[in-house]
């Protein structure tokens, strides 16, 4: 049987400023450095850097009323910036630092109002079959692998930036990580033809979507939207990766889920749905927080024997 590992994605320091993100099937790093003009807040995903912007630590993502939300494992996000070469935000020193329980979540406070729009959550428990859009300042594919591989090479620091690509719900579990923090999670696969709905203006009409990502070091904490009825919802954050057993920093792309050996890497990411009304109760205090989300698909992970890592099967 096949043994999988789930590493945190926040990369090791770098002595240079990185602007890489998440690895795309088909395309290389600069297709999607942009606003992808589809309606998803591209522009409310930041980077957790230091007090000169010269590191990358990891993704956050703004909700509104000064607040922003990250994995909790990449640390407190005391500096932000939302664009390459944008202006700096610090964390408000007053403002508590919260988390969510046990769970791999963390939210902060900033001092400046960045001016951005706030973002809904979705509550609808499970989203499936449905695409999202993933935004993320992680690191990219190293120079020179080949576009529509099934293996990918991680590139270095140098790579990362603000990107974005396409992923699928398929399905949920409970995620425990190395710190023994478990979090209420959904998982997307890298390949398996998966991304139901991928714009046509974006796709190269590859089997597995030219367009479809997978996360890399630096992008714990980014932003997994979703669309439904014309409204964008933030659905979840980034918080772990599928690497190969033994090592290494590759990335690999799938068609055929039931068989492990062609099966893409899996991502993991909280389920907001699950944590929506404690966030909307610091986001907003005193405001009307809606019902619990109800109801989640229960995805088989019995195989997934990782390594300093457990997951149990959610009903």
């Amino acid at each position: 049987m096949q043994r999988f590992l789930f590493v945190s994605l926040l990369g090791a320091l770098s002595t240079a400023p990185s602007a890489q993100a998440i690895i795309l099937y088909g395309q290389g790093n600069n297709a999607t450095t942009s606003d992808p003009g589809t309606g998803a807040p591209f522009g409310n995903v930041a980077r957790m850097t230091n007090n000169n912007g010269s590191l990358t630590y990891a993704s956050a993502v703004y909700l509104g009323n000064g607040w922003v939300l990250s994995a909790r494992h990449a640390g407190v996000p005391n500096y932000v910036q939302f664009d390459v070469g944008g202006a700096l935000y610090s964390r408000d020193q007053t403002a508590d630092v919260v988390t969510f329980g046990n769970s791999d979540l963390i939210m902060t406070r900033l001092q400046q109002n960045p001016g951005l729009p706030s973002l809904n959550l979705y509550r609808n428990g499970t989203f499936v079959e449905k695409s999202g859009t993933v935004v993320g300042w992680g690191i990219g594919r190293s120079t020179g692998s080949a576009l529509e591989s099934d293996t990918v090479a991680w590139g270095g620091d140098s790579t990362a930036t603000k990107r974005w690509g396409l992923n699928a719900f398929e399905g949920a579990l409970s995620y425990t990580d190395g710190n023994g923090r478990t979090t209420e999670s959904f998982v997307t696969i890298a390949g398996n033809s998966d991304v139901l709905v991928e714009p046509p203006q974006y796709s190269p009409n590859s089997f597995q979507g030219g367009y479809e990502a997978v996360a890399a070091h630096k992008d714990s904490g980014s932003a997994y939207f979703t669309q439904e009825f014309g409204t964008w919802y933030l659905s979840g954050i980034t918080l772990a990766v599928e690497t190969p057993e033994g090592g290494g920093q590759v990335t690999e792309f799938g068609v055929d889920y039931a068989n492990d050996e062609n099966r893409g890497f899996i991502n993991v990411y909280a389920d907001l749905a699950e944590y929506a009304d404690g966030i909307d109760a610091v986001v907003n205090p005193g405001g009307t927080i809606p019902e619990p989300a109800s109801g989640a698909l229960a995805f088989g992970l019995a195989a997934l024997g990782a390594l300093g890592f457990r997951q149990r099967r959610r009903s």
